[in-house]
């Protein structure tokens, strides 16, 4: 006797193997060309400190949030020289959220660090004058460690 499956119509995201969820996905965990990026993309690419990001992605998205926050400066600062008070109490949304980029940007640097092996504390670094210039190149320019390491796998393993 025959036995008749009915297909499966869309398994779940957790049962798919890696190359669905990477199709879906795109490179470097980001939505895939042609799909707008959901919240919670945003919210993995910029607002998590868990993981490793190498360094395309990390020049890329700092890149994204120096032009963001740079705008943000800009509206500030036209508000600001603004006669009204009301103006001047609008100037504080940016301000917001050039919080909420540095944030960000925080979160970027944190995972750079950890492609490279190394603890999301290095971050202070930047604090020291002259020093955090050189602590910026060699976050653009030291490839990460190849493999997994203690804060997950390598970013370019599943690259095509």
């Amino acid at each position: 006797p025959q036995m008749q499956h009915a297909p499966m119509q869309n398994p779940p995201m957790e049962q798919m193997p890696y190359q669905a969820v990477q199709q879906q996905t795109g490179a470097y965990g980001g939505a895939a060309a042609g799909q707008p990026p959901s919240a919670e993309s945003i919210k993995d690419m910029f607002f998590s400190y868990r993981g490793r990001l190498n360094r395309k992605p990390f020049i890329l998205r700092g890149l994204l949030l120096s032009v963001l926050s740079s705008v943000m400066s800009t509206i500030m600062t036209e508000m600001t020289e603004a006669s009204s008070t009301v103006m001047h109490l609008l100037a504080l949304l940016p301000l917001l959220l050039m919080v909420v980029l540095s944030v960000g940007t925080f979160m970027l640097i944190i995972r750079r660090w950890h492609d490279l092996g190394k603890s999301g504390w290095f971050t202070l670094l930047l604090l020291i004058p002259l020093l955090n210039f050189l602590v910026m190149l060699y976050l653009w320019f030291v490839r990460g460690t190849a493999g997994p390491n203690a804060y997950g796998e390598d970013p370019l393993t599943y690259r095509r």
